[in-house]
């Protein structure tokens, strides 16, 4: 039945239902909207739906690949208008709400700022936009530490100056703030750009073991320390003598033990070579060791030079002081019978 209400002005001429049955069972709005309109109330709706977005507020920053929008629309007649979410212009979610009623949908955002809008229409085919918010995806925050690996020097050196060679590598930042520490203290600072080699020269007063640690910082303020790298500044030769035989002896047999002593301030391990008449007879290592004994097959009577080279494993060498001995075997005795 029709009731009394009736509002006639310049934007709407309305006949409102206070009550619809069929077969004497009351419809609800829902079911008068979606099943039951009639020309009746298709009078001249001039007066459009008003969309209103609750949340997100605009300027809003968020890392999550969605968000989820709340709105309303307005409306003084249709009971479900229509909405359709756009985000960036382009339809994203549509369907049917509750006229007046807060609903919730959630939306897929792209990375940067995206512009989200509301439309609301009502039976009529009135549409409205409602007021666009902008909403920025920030990309996730990189908590992931980036990588340091010392390439060079060598475990051993012989200067005091030498290069440190390292790599740092990170899967964000295309470029790392480093830290070069020399036993805890920083040596040097500089900037260098992720997977490339950096080159540094490293200089030290003293000999003796440094610890070299290479620190990188990304550009999310991440930090990682490269292991460690122990390196033995060494510029002092080790000594090396031969203490038996010495200068001036005589032998008889043509292989000949030699004992030498090697020592080092610094290297545990050493290289020898056994050099006679300038020739290289023997080469061997000596770990922890600071005397050895090499016998030496001598070629022939005569005289001969008999010297021991010593290497550290900083690749210092130095030389004993040569020795001078004589091979002198007896001739065999020829004995001749008469038989006279």
């Amino acid at each position: 039945r029709i009731g009394n209400s009736y509002t006639s002005n310049a934007n709407l001429d309305i006949a409102q239902i206070d009550e619809l049955r069929i077969f004497n069972t009351v419809k609800t709005d829902a079911q008068i909207s979606s099943d039951y309109w009639t020309e009746l109330f298709q009078i001249n709706e001039k007066v459009k739906p008003i969309p209103r977005i609750i949340s997100p507020a605009s300027g809003t920053t968020t890392a999550a690949t969605t968000i989820a929008v709340t709105f309303t629309i307005d409306e003084h007649l249709t009971p479900i208008p229509e909405y359709k979410i756009f985000v960036n212009n382009a339809g994203v979610d549509s369907g049917g709400v509750q006229r007046n009623t807060p609903i919730t949908r959630t939306v897929s955002i792209p990375l940067g700022t995206s512009t989200i809008t509301v439309q609301g229409r009502d039976f009529a085919g009135n549409t409205e936009n409602s007021t666009p918010v902008t909403i920025t995806r920030a990309s996730p925050p990189d908590t992931t530490r980036p990588t340091v690996k010392i390439i060079s020097p060598p475990t051993a050196t012989n200067t005091r100056t030498f290069e440190l060679v390292f790599n740092a590598t990170d899967e964000t930042s295309t470029t790392l703030a480093y830290k070069i520490f020399v036993n805890e203290t920083i040596k040097a600072t500089g900037v260098t750009t992720s997977s490339t080699i950096q080159r540094q020269n490293i200089a030290v007063s003293t000999d003796g073991f440094y610890t070299i640690k290479v620190e990188a910082t990304d550009g999310a303020g991440n930090t990682a320390n490269s292991t460690g790298s122990v390196v033995s500044v060494d510029t002092i030769p080790p000594t090396v003598s031969i203490t038996s035989p010495t200068t001036g002896t005589t032998v008889t047999n043509s292989i000949v033990p030699v004992t030498f002593v090697v020592a080092d301030s610094q290297s545990s391990e050493i290289n020898y070579k056994v050099v006679v008449n300038d020739a290289v007879y023997t080469t061997g290592l000596l770990v922890n060791i600071q005397t050895n004994t090499v016998d030496v097959s001598l070629p022939a009577n005569g005289n001969h030079a008999i010297k021991v080279e010593a290497r550290d494993v900083a690749d210092n060498a130095a030389n004993s002081t040569p020795v001078i001995i004589t091979v002198s075997t007896p001739l065999p005795f020829i004995i001749t019978l008469d038989t006279k």
